[in-house]
């Protein structure tokens, strides 16, 4: 079992919650802190590795790997007892159970196991062909060759009590099938640790290439990018099948990539490509287009663009393109991705509504009214993205008519400036009942924001939008009820956020030790639904009933915010590994100046989240209150204009 090498799970994964974000810290901080992290790790595994190169001196903790044969089994549950006493009782969901049934194995621990014999019982429990099934099996087993432990095994083929086979020891190609099962699930570290551990139990296997590649992918995944370049690069030129060591070479350049190193990635990118597949060819040429655009070489990249390869790499190199100024280059990747059929998964899905995004937006600066709102409208119900999508379909209503102005909507693709004011203005000044009629089309879309929450930028300016809309048509009692509407919201919104600002000032905004500790790694917005509120704004009671820090569901869906998580979740691991190394008696005393390097780094880690908070509730603020603000003057102006028409005679 493989995974695409651009499937890196949880830190690069991070990117499709925002792909295009500003840094909350300055670079060289950021990079001082990921050094620091990086040295932290890199020491952990260094003491882990001189643990288990003496296997005299383990703990009498032993392991339980659990697995099956079948295919088409999908185990939900295993109870595990020892000498009579019930050590597991596991229930697996839908993702682990696939994973198990795609041949991985999931490491259990036991603790205080001595060695000897010891009375097995195992039952398990699968569904199959429509039925659930249960069976028990008991056997003795002596465990005493290292590691300690035993493996379980479905095999639902046959009948009789032969379905269940315990065995020890624990071989290498078990360990191997529960690195995959970490890997797979996220948990990169455990899959390095495995890796790890089968290089002192099976060398042989450990030095494989299928081996080499997972723990090259453990690595990188675990972000210690220099040590997986390596494995890749050693990879790249084993003796194995041409595939593997194309996949290898891909993959060291695009770490090469990340860590600046151009010349390096140049040269894997470009060492002859004759037995690549064509899917490799691709990816080779969209690294390489990204590489020439940052060496400024603008017309080489142009030559190695393509409209094949994978989703992620071409919305990447059309991001560069475009900041590059090469706009008809960007606009047409960015169509083939916009434009493609639907993909079946989330992941694809979502680079796909990047896409509509950032092109539906391009057209509106651009000028090209039908197509941004043909592009905006190809936007799935459902999709992260789908209120910024309604809130540009609503300009691109005005568009035609504010161009015979000589204006345009400039609305930004990161961010929303209350420009309305200026375009629908423009648009009003035409006469007869097109101008009119527009602006209302507008406000059909604009409509379908004013009942989502609040704390959405594209939701904030629908709310101000609308009645300034209102205001210019002469429907001021409208008007009047929608400004009034966005105030309260606003308010709310404002007054959350600095009460959460003072929060952040104290060291109480977000506890990330807490939350890491609690659910890593997170499923798509897990913290978001930890602290959901509810749909506090559409209450009937007046004042609104929002909850206390109603502002954490958006923080926590903050790309940097959750960078910084995971962080302190990588932290977190090396912590609890550090445990088990101060098992060992040599490494005791190294292992708690380790563990002092770990405090002191998880007292940075929280300091910077901190800050984090408080920059990104500030630039909340900052939007909530010009919006407000522009709420405010819609409301005064129709409640002057209502007058006005109710003092004449």
């Amino acid at each position: 079992m493989s995974f695409p090498h651009h499937m890196r799970p949880l830190t690069r994964a991070l990117s499709l919650l925002a792909l295009s974000l500003g840094l909350s810290l300055s670079t060289s901080a950021a990079a001082s802190n990921d050094a620091r992290l990086q040295s932290i790790k890199q020491q952990t595994l260094a003491l882990y590795t001189l643990r288990l190169a003496d296997q005299r001196q383990f703990s009498s903790s032993a392991s339980v790997l659990i697995g099956q044969r079948n295919p088409g089994v999908r185990l939900q549950r295993v109870r595990i007892a020892v000498d009579g006493q019930l050590h597991i009782d596991y229930a697996y969901h839908g993702s682990e159970a696939a994973l198990l049934a795609a041949d991985a194995m999931h490491k259990l621990g036991l603790v205080n196991l001595a060695g000897g014999p010891h009375e097995i019982s195992v039952e398990m429990q699968w569904a199959q062909q429509g039925g659930t099934y249960t069976e028990a099996r008991t056997q003795t087993l002596r465990l005493d060759t290292w590691p300690r432990g035993f493996s379980v095994q479905l095999d639902a083929r046959e009948r009789g009590s032969q379905r269940i086979a315990i065995q020890t020891p624990i071989d290498g190609a078990g360990i191997l099938r529960s690195a995959r099962f970490e890997l797979a699930l996220g948990r990169a570290l455990k899959a390095v640790t495995q890796m790890q551990m089968l290089a002192h139990v099976d060398p042989v296997l450990a030095g494989t290439a299928s081996a080499q590649e997972l723990l090259a992918q453990s690595l990188a995944a675990w972000g210690l990018d220099s040590a997986a370049q390596a494995t890749y690069s050693q990879l790249s030129q084993a003796r194995t099948d041409n595939e593997t060591r194309n996949r290898a070479r891909l993959r060291a350049a695009e770490l090469a990539l990340q860590l600046g190193q151009m010349d390096e990635a140049g040269e894997r990118l470009n060492a002859g490509t004759n037995n690549w597949s064509a899917e490799q060819q691709a990816a080779a040429k969209l690294l390489d287009a990204r590489r020439l655009l940052a060496q400024n070489k603008v017309e080489a990249a142009l030559k190695q663009t393509t409209d094949a390869g994978p989703a992620l790499l071409r919305y990447n190199l059309a991001v560069a393109l475009i900041d590059s100024r090469q706009d008809d280059a960007a606009d047409r990747l960015l169509e083939t991705l916009a434009t493609a059929p639907a993909p079946a998964d989330e992941y694809h899905a979502r680079i796909q509504d990047l896409a509509q995004l950032k092109l539906g937006y391009r057209h509106l600066r651009f000028g090209r009214a039908e197509a941004a709102q043909a592009m905006l409208s190809r936007m799935r119900l459902g999709s992260p993205y789908t209120n910024r999508a309604l809130l540009g379909r609503g300009w691109s209503k005005l568009l035609p008519l504010a161009l015979q102005q000589g204006r345009l909507i400039a609305v930004p693709d990161d961010g929303f400036r209350p420009l309305f004011v200026q375009a629908i203005d423009a648009a009003l000044r035409q006469p007869g009942n097109a101008s009119r009629a527009a602006v209302r089309d507008a406000i059909t879309d604009w409509a379908r924001l004013q009942d989502q929450d609040p704390f959405d930028a594209a939701v904030q300016e629908a709310l101000v939008a609308t009645p300034y809309a209102l205001l210019k048509l002469g429907e001021y009692a409208r008007a009047i009820q929608y400004s009034e509407k966005a105030i309260a919201r606003l308010e709310l919104i404002r007054d959350d956020l600095k009460a959460g600002m003072r929060q952040s000032r104290k060291g109480l905004a977000l506890n990330g030790a807490e939350l890491v500790r609690e659910q890593w790694p997170p499923e798509p917005a897990a913290w978001a639904r930890r602290y959901a509120t509810g749909a506090w704004w559409r209450s009937d009671a007046d004042p609104l009933p929002i909850p206390d820090n109603a502002y954490r569901p958006r923080l926590l869906l903050d790309g940097d915010t959750l960078t910084m998580l995971n962080d302190m979740h990588m932290l977190n691991e090396v912590e609890q590994l550090t445990d088990a190394i101060a098992e060992h008696p040599d490494l005791k005393l190294r292992a708690t100046q380790l563990r002092k390097r770990i405090e002191s780094e998880r007292q940075a880690q929280q300091k910077n989240l901190d800050r984090q908070a408080y920059y990104w509730m500030y630039q909340e603020l900052e939007r909530a209150t010009r919006y407000l603000i522009m709420a405010r003057f819609s409301l005064g102006h129709a409640y002057a204009h209502e007058n006005a028409a109710g003092e004449q005679p």
